[in-house]
């Protein structure tokens, strides 16, 4: 038995940091859930190589990077709940065309939507993951860092798995209702 736990959580005893956690897992869950669909569905549904749903993707990855250098200074100007606002209204807007994706739908369409996508994810992510661990005291700063990369990562998985089990369904019934449900989600964040 551990004298010391490996994780501490009375991290969760502060609220803006649980608050903070939760809107960073929700936004990991529509970064990484629609990444692992997107290419599957131009690959098996539109038929297309793994090269072309990875130049679909390319863009967005980038745009993220560039977003998450400035994202840091903007949080110093503008803080962390502006930055999530906007990041959040930014990723549902640019996940609405994908309520009407089908296998006609423009590749060009769809990465212009994913580098938007991009964009919102890291004006949500990278503030406030900063806003959660700057309101724990310094002897949590590493248990804190310790949960939301940990939570990040599980909801990330169950929001894949959630994908996946649900495009599953639709594959076998010639839906593309992970799509939908993945844009849907988007915007309910």
């Amino acid at each position: 038995m551990l004298n010391v736990p490996m994780l501490d959580f009375h991290v969760f005893k502060n609220r803006q940091f649980s608050l903070s956690l939760i809107l960073v897992v929700l936004s990991f869950i529509t970064l990484i859930g629609p990444q692992a669909i997107i290419p599957t569905l131009i690959q098996s549904s539109m038929h297309h190589t793994a090269l072309t749903s990875a130049l679909v993707l390319l863009p967005g990855a980038l745009a993220s990077g560039l977003t998450s250098l400035i994202a840091g200074h903007l949080y110093d100007h503008v803080g962390g709940k502006i930055l999530g606002i906007i990041g959040s209204l930014i990723v549902s807007i640019s996940m609405l065309p994908f309520l009407f994706l089908n296998v006609h739908s423009s590749l060009i369409m769809m990465s212009a939507c994913l580098i938007f996508k991009m964009i919102g994810n890291s004006l949500v992510m990278t503030p406030l993951t900063t806003e959660a661990l700057n309101v724990l005291p310094d002897k949590l700063l590493n248990h804190g860092s310790a949960m939301v990369n940990t939570f990040r990562q599980v909801g990330g998985s169950i929001g894949t798995g959630l994908l996946r089990s649900s495009h599953f369904s639709a594959y076998i019934q010639h839906l593309l209702v992970p799509v939908h449900f993945s844009a849907g989600l988007s915007c309910l964040v």
